[in-house]
């Protein structure tokens, strides 16, 4: 195969990663990419470009085990860091329905979060935040 083929087909792949998000199908992409690469400065037969992709893609899937996968993995939501924030409650939280929190400084760019709780806490309430559930803080009243 030429060796334009494999960069052409390495772009694709990791064109496609766009629509994925795990950046597994970079290293498939890359792997390609790199075929074509030593393909140009070293022409090879097709066997042995479709044997240097596997070992390359194969080492870029155990690298996206090991350490990619473990470390995106590891939480669900957003981060933790703000947990503790003290904001006022601009808008009614009564469950089941959401409220709204606002706070002096932005949190993760905003300082207007939708926010729900367990109980009713009225509009003017300070309230601190003791967990992220997707794009909702959850929140209880501050002491």
């Amino acid at each position: 195969m030429l060796w334009w083929v494999w960069v052409i087909i390495g772009l694709i792949v990791v064109g496609l990663e766009l629509f994925n998000g795990m950046f597994l199908l970079t290293g498939f992409g890359s792997a390609a990419i790199l075929v074509g690469i030593i393909d140009y400065y070293k022409p090879l037969i097709l066997e042995w470009q479709i044997i240097l992709w596997t070992v390359f893609a194969t080492i870029y899937v155990l690298f996206w085990v090991i350490f990619i996968k473990k470390t995106k993995g590891a939480k669900i939501g957003q981060s933790d860091s703000e947990i503790g924030r003290i904001g006022i409650v601009i808008k009614d939280i009564n469950p089941p329905y959401k409220g709204k929190v606002e706070f002096e400084e932005p949190v993760y760019g905003s300082q207007v979060w939708l926010a729900s709780a367990s109980y009713h806490i009225p509009k003017g309430k300070r309230v601190k935040v003791v967990g992220i559930i997707q794009q909702v803080l959850k929140v209880e009243l501050a002491e």
